[in-house]
């Protein structure tokens, strides 16, 4: 039986369009298909009306250069703006979006982002658009019960060079304080009310800063080092992590030093404060039948997939422990799959899994084994002919991959992404002819 849980705190769907490799409108859905019956373990119950399931987990594969990352570059780019547009913007600062260049009409044309998600049982839909050069449009609707609330839209005017602003001022109060006269064009009107300590959007603005997080193939081991030093329980759980991972170490201890900065060359001094911060990360392992602890250097001794394990040790306990949502690119990059395998497992099976999702980008076909994933956490990148990316599901293969076909219930999935059934292959080997004909 599906877990239920109350106070659910989890994405919905996101979309982008107009995004670098993405021309057409792509959408990334969280909700299980009503077809799809096994594992219902999986599936969290959400205590919302209008979408009361959701997936923990949702897997992007797709060729090289087919769009993958971009989706999530996409995403991070959407987290960051709202985080830091009014902080860090002036007036003229062009907004650093880029948008699909292959063909004229769409190289000027906005880029728009749409998101998603539940917070104590309310959706929320929350979209913007973006040129260089300012917003274009952008919107926050609830849905309490289902019903929908506009609680702010505002819309870019060309021919007057002026907004035009809607407010809903019986569900949203703070229409009423006028933020919006000093929301610059390059700037949301999301991040500059919250600033201003708008506290109805405070619960909005917070999904992004708290609840969404975006990493790269290789994370940043920070948030490894503030979780470790700053959480209470923080070394075990890091520890716990490891050791269920079968990684072979005993210890690891990390200190935090200040260093000075006059040893460093001018140019990156005068960058830096007087100080900064470094990291000493140890790895310690038992000599045999002993009780005596070796240290070795992590970053220097310690395998790539050790390494890689430990930088995302805290994002990973982060996001499962406060209900989160990650999106991260290729985290099984040096990663044996029984690795893989546990990642995934700590999303959909994990018992300390408090409404936390997974999102990633892999190549690795032994996923798609049927222990793994439901075939609605499948998804694919492609090109089309108009080499812009496109996104659809496992269970959408007919209408996206030629000669596709309805993908069944106990099908060999891992054998049939091999197979090239579920995307169109590439054609290696056409143009230098490399390969002799039999």
């Amino acid at each position: 039986m599906p877990i239920l849980n109350l106070g659910v705190i989890m994405l919905i769907s996101f979309s982008v369009e107009n995004f670098k490799s993405i021309r057409d409108e792509v959408k990334l859905v969280m909700a299980p298909s009503a077809t799809i019956k096994e594992h219902q373990g999986y599936i969290i119950q959400t205590g919302d009306e209008t979408v009361p399931e959701l997936l923990p987990v949702q897997a992007i594969y797709g060729l090289n250069g087919s769009g993958k990352s971009t989706l999530l570059k996409a995403a991070s780019f959407m987290r960051g703006f709202v985080l830091t547009s009014a902080k860090e913007s002036t007036l003229g600062d062009k907004i650093p979006v880029e948008p699909f260049r292959l063909d004229n009409d769409s190289s000027t044309a906005p880029t728009s982002f749409g998101i998603e998600f539940i917070v104590e049982s309310i959706r929320y839909l929350y979209r913007f658009s973006v040129t260089p050069n300012r917003v274009t449009y952008e919107a926050l609707h609830a849905f309490p019960k289902g019903v929908k609330q506009t609680w702010f839209e505002r819309s870019y005017k060309a021919e007057t060079d002026s907004y035009a602003w809607k407010f809903s001022f019986t569900h949203y109060k703070g229409g009423k304080a006028g933020h919006h006269t000093t929301t610059l064009e390059n700037t949301l009107y999301l991040s500059k009310a919250v600033m201003n300590n708008d506290e109805q959007l405070k619960v909005v603005h917070s999904f992004f800063g708290q609840k969404l997080f975006v990493s790269s193939s290789n994370p940043d081991p920070n948030l490894t080092y503030d979780y470790f030093l700053n959480s209470e329980d923080g070394p075990k759980k890091v520890m716990d992590f490891l050791r269920d991972a079968d990684l072979g170490i005993d210890n690891i201890t990390v200190e935090k030093n200040e260093v000075s900065t006059d040893g460093l060359p001018g140019e990156i001094r005068n960058r830096l404060p007087g100080k900064y911060i470094s990291y000493n990360i140890k790895s310690h392992h038992m000599i045999p039948g002993t009780n005596q602890l070796v240290s070795f250097s992590l970053e220097r001794n310690e395998s790539a997939g050790t390494i890689k394990m430990f930088r995302m040790a805290g994002l990973i306990l982060k996001t499962l422990s406060e209900g989160a949502t990650l999106l991260i690119d290729e985290p099984d990059q040096g990663l044996h799959f029984k690795l893989q395998c546990y990642l995934i497992g700590l999303f959909n099976k994990g018992k300390g899994n408090k409404q936390a999702q997974l999102i990633f980008s892999t190549h690795s076909p032994i996923l798609l084994d049927n222990d793994f994933l439901r075939r609605d956490q499948v998804w694919f990148t492609s090109k089309s002919e108009n080499k812009n990316t496109i996104l659809y599901s496992l269970i959408d293969v007919p209408k996206n991959v030629k000669e596709g076909k309805p993908v069944r219930k106990g099908q060999d999935l891992m054998r049939g992404f091999l197979d090239g059934k579920f995307y169109d292959p590439p054609k290696f080997g056409t143009q230098l002819n490399l390969f002799e004909e039999e």
